[in-house]
């Protein structure tokens, strides 16, 4: 079945406003990785698409929102409304209908007033309205019901908006709809749904530039720009319309014409590039655990890592090499492509996080959550990637026997005979002791306490970070000469 997503917000762009470009970017990115997953993006408006095909999403299509003609109609103007908003009829009246937040721009309205002085009006309808305002300005802080909208819009000269990151600007169609023409900033959406004509646009975040529209909007016909908007709101937003458009586009996915939704690899490459600040954060990945050494006293243990054997050391990280691989395959044969596209390294990466956040955690609570977090942004519910999660566990468990029988099973060879030769010539057995030396416990419930080499038969303690390390290449419990 094809899925279709809206984007009528541009969460980014919000966000960024208050919390600055690096959240904006971030949202971007998973703005862009979301939507890719759709067979087909509607946006209201050509800055919108436009916005979504720079990121990446392709099968974007501009879909714009409808008006309730009947509802939002002259016929709505009641003669007796700036009477019993207390405001004189003389008056040039402005409407502005919406909630106070920061991209509506409100002080900038408030400014424009101030200029306008007294022969103009404004009307405030929304909740969270500011109540310390000019003089020729009327505040309804509430949220008001589409009858009480109607019959406001109706019964005023024109709307009065300063929003700079409306997606479609609803309001603007309404009003030109009940008959008054706009005076807007020319952003967003409002440059593009308020024709020449039907209004009049001006430079956004600018008090002088709006009142300067609003003398040049009242200087000609209201009344004509008026008729003229709502003309042009009948041709391109009636509910009709805009419902038959809806519903051919829905028929053309049903009947095949685009592919159904798959995260688009190519444009996750061109999303996921590599960065400077990659390079630094491996480069303090690889650092940190030599430092860190050295700050508690490891300097044995440097000394060792730096005396320690190349041969061997190629050997277990060849053996780390191919163990992470066959685990990454092993994730994807079990999703079995129900989390998209997962190729090895994607499965790689994956089986690396959730491995290692279950080292670092107490009780390695860290690797569920990791591996759901990771496999929920792929679209892949938590419910199924818990029990992903166990079958990789009960995989792992069947590398590890009874703890009482598996360490000299192991390296006399009666279980694993191909570990224990590829042990016996390493000439170096590690170990792991949970508790102490009689017990060797289950590696996917504890944690060790201390890991040491058995060489010619005597028991020596390595530092936590070398024992770590020893853990991650070889991921077994072996138990050492008596």
């Amino acid at each position: 079945m094809p899925v279709v997503g809206f984007y009528h917000s541009d969460l980014p762009r919000l966000m960024g406003d208050r919390f600055g470009r690096y959240v904006e970017k971030r949202l971007a990115r998973y703005v862009a990785e979301l939507y890719r997953q759709f067979d087909s993006v509607l946006a209201p408006c050509n800055a919108m698409a436009n916005r979504l095909r720079g990121w990446g999403v392709e099968n974007v299509r501009v879909q714009p929102l409808g008006v309730d003609l009947t509802q939002f109609h002259p016929q709505q103007r009641d003669p007796a409304f700036r009477q019993t908003m207390g405001i004189p009829s003389d008056k040039k009246l402005l409407t502005f209908v919406g909630r106070n937040s920061r991209e509506k721009n409100i002080d900038v309205l408030l400014a424009t007033m101030r200029k306008l002085g007294s022969d103009y009006h404004l009307l405030l309808m929304g909740p969270g309205m500011p109540h310390h305002v000019p003089s020729n300005v009327t505040v309804v802080d509430r949220c008001c019901g589409t009858h009480e909208v109607a019959k406001a819009l109706a019964s005023s000269d024109a709307l009065l908006h300063a929003g700079t990151r409306e997606t479609f600007g609803l309001i603007a169609q309404e009003a030109m709809a009940s008959g008054i023409p706009v005076v807007a900033a020319r952003a967003g959406a409002l440059a593009e749904n308020v024709p020449l004509g039907a209004g009049i646009l001006c430079k956004p975040l600018d008090p002088t530039a709006m009142a300067e529209a609003c003398a040049a909007l009242f200087s000609n016909d209201v009344a004509a720009s008026g008729h003229y908007a709502r003309r042009y709101v009948e041709r391109h937003f009636n509910w009709d319309s805009v419902m038959h458009s809806l519903l051919e586009h829905y028929q053309s996915l049903c009947h095949g014409s685009q592919p159904y939704a798959l995260p688009n690899t190519a444009n996750q490459r061109q999303l996921l590039k590599w960065r400077p600040v990659h390079g630094l954060m491996i480069a303090l990945a690889l650092i940190a655990p030599l430092v860190l050494t050295a700050w508690l006293g490891g300097d044995e243990a440097l000394q060792r890592v730096k005396h320690f054997p190349l041969g061997l050391l190629l050997l277990m990280l060849m053996m780390a090499f191919l163990c992470w691989n066959l685990n990454a395959a092993r994730l994807r044969l079990m999703l079995n492509g129900r989390a998209g596209r997962l190729g090895q390294r994607g499965a790689l990466g994956i089986e690396l996080a959730s491995k290692f956040a279950l080292c670092a955690t107490p009780g390695g609570s860290g690797g569920a959550a990791t591996l759901l977090l990771l496999l929920a942004r792929r679209g892949f519910p938590p419910a199924k990637g818990a029990a992903v999660f166990l079958v990789d566990q009960g995989c792992d468990l069947l590398f590890f026997p009874d703890h009482a029988e598996w360490p000299g099973a192991l390296f006399t060879g009666q279980r694993y005979p191909v570990a224990s030769s590829i042990i016996s010539a390493m000439g170096t057995r590690w170990f792991s002791f949970y508790g102490n030396t009689d017990q060797c416990g289950n590696a996917l419930f504890a944690k060790p306490i201390a890991v040491t080499q058995c060489k010619n038969g005597m028991a020596e303690p390595l530092s936590a970070p070398l024992a770590r390390a020893a853990l991650i290449a070889l991921p077994t419990c072996v138990k050492g000469d008596p």
